[in-house]
């Protein structure tokens, strides 16, 4: 009747789509636990929450307001990661826009540069030098910058370089000086 490899076929078929229906189901079952440690005060776990609501195969609208509720929550209890995503959501225009929104991505940009976060010490030499969310300081960005730089991703390196041929030797100079001192105090 049938050969066995088109048995064999069949069968793989049918249980990759018997897999393929429970998905969603595990998937859902999975979740209750990561918002139950969540509710539970465990910042690792909001921030996954807040990125289950975030990214369910893209920004979906109705889950923003909840999503950053809980990437919020985990950045104020010093998650680093949540740090930094919140500064980006901020940039892009999730949460709020305009002035007040490049306030907060500035103010958790440099929260997580302050805990060693490469990333978000690049994004706030960014914001230093722009002048987005905080004055205008070029020595300040030199400064996390340089610490970005350390991390040795090409990004980095190049923003610092870049940085460097702007500034003149005394600018360099005290921007190396505030990289030691932020060094030294972590």
């Amino acid at each position: 009747m049938y050969s066995k490899r088109l048995r064999i076929r069949f069968l793989i078929r049918a249980g990759i789509l018997a897999v393929a229906a429970l998905y969603p189901f595990v998937y859902q079952g999975l979740k209750p636990s990561l918002r139950a440690r969540a509710e539970r005060g465990d910042a690792e776990a909001q921030f996954q929450w807040a990125n289950e609501l975030l990214n369910p195969g893209g920004v979906v609208e109705t889950f923003k307001p909840e999503g950053m509720k809980w990437l919020r929550k985990s950045a104020e209890q010093g998650y680093v990661g949540a740090q930094s995503c919140l500064a980006e959501a901020y940039t892009k225009g999730y949460a709020e826009q305009g002035e007040r929104a490049a306030v907060e991505a500035a103010r958790w940009f440099h929260e997580a540069a302050k805990r060693g976060h490469f990333y978000s010490q690049y994004r706030y030499s960014q914001v230093c030098a722009t002048g987005q969310g905080v004055p205008q300081d070029v020595i300040e960005a030199y400064a996390w910058a340089s610490l970005a730089a350390k991390s040795g991703v090409s990004e980095c390196v190049q923003a610092y370089d870049e940085l460097a041929r702007r500034l003149t030797p005394e600018q360099i100079a005290e921007g190396k000086q505030r990289a030691a001192a932020f060094a030294a105090k972590k």
